[in-house]
């Protein structure tokens, strides 16, 4: 572009002003000028984002491993407890699991007036 320019100016007879090939010629030079900065910006942001994304990529699978972890952990102690549990109430009477506090043992002010277990519960 700038050959073109310059060899435009060399036929041209000398002026003091500027005219319309000129000025035409000088915003298409800008114009290329912009064209490359742009190209080199988006290189360099598409490299970024490339970079960006195997980040994004190593998390989500970080994450769901952490997940998948949690759910084996989840599920064996689901199954702990349900071997342990039916042990631990082996030996208490099925009557006193289901025990509340009786409703005259209740003061006026909502709290209970001993901690006396009454009624079986329905």
């Amino acid at each position: 572009m700038l050959n073109l320019s310059n060899s435009v100016q060399a036929r041209l007879p000398p002026l003091n002003y500027e005219t319309w090939l000129t000025s035409f010629l000088f915003t298409c030079t800008l114009f290329c000028l912009c064209v490359v900065f742009e190209y080199g910006l988006v290189a360099f942001l598409l490299a970024k984002e490339k970079a960006g994304d195997a980040t994004f990529n190593a998390i989500i699978a970080t994450v769901a491993h952490e997940k998948k972890q949690a759910e084996q952990a989840a599920k064996t102690s689901d199954q702990k407890i349900t071997k342990v549990l039916p042990l631990l109430l082996q030996g208490i009477p099925q009557e006193t699991l289901f025990l509340r506090p009786s409703r005259n043992n209740v003061s006026s002010t909502g709290g209970l007036a001993n901690t006396q277990f009454g009624e079986l519960s329905p």
